[in-house]
Order: structure tokens, then sequence, then C-alpha cells
């Protein structure tokens, strides 16, 4: 929960890291039951949050199921092509 005295953009910002950790979590589920496993009360459940809490960042799965195959894309990125992209080309 946020703390109440948090502005705006503090609030906004304390909701996205908040959302990325629910979606690590995900992510990690996922990996173990596959994508159409994952439900919003199963995560909920292991993010210690109510799944009406959960909902409201995701609104349905099918919500939940784009957001976590855009945070496997994000971090395939930062992880994989953006570390490959530094390196002088044609170089193995």
């Amino acid at each position: 929960m946020a703390p109440a005295f948090l502005s705006l953009a503090a609030f906004a910002i304390w909701s996205r890291r908040s959302e990325r950790r629910m979606l690590g979590q995900a992510l990690t589920e996922a990996s173990v039951v596959g994508l159409r496993g994952v439900t919003i009360g199963t995560l909920a459940t292991k993010a210690g949050l109510s799944k009406s809490g959960l909902f409201a960042h995701f609104k349905s799965k099918e919500t939940l199921q784009l957001a976590i195959l855009e945070e496997a894309i994000t971090r395939f990125i930062a992880l994989v092509v953006a570390p490959a992209l530094k390196q002088p080309r044609g170089k193995h």
C-alpha cells in the first residue's frame, strides 16, 4: 500500500515499481505453469496482495498476460540485446 503522503509524481513512480515487482513474480510463475496458468488470484496470493488490489492494476487476465509478455520482452532486450549491441561488430 502506498504511503498517504506521496505526491502524484512520487505515487506514479511507486505504483510502477510495485507493478514491476508483481510482473517479476508473474514471470517466475509463468516459467513454472505457463502463461495460461498465471491467474490474478494466484499472483495476488504470491505477491501478498488482495485480488481486488491486483485487479486494479491489470483489469483482466488478458491484460495481465500482455503485461507479462511486455515485461519479458523488456528484460530480454535489457539483458541480451542491449549488451550485444554494445559489442564491436564482427567479434564473436
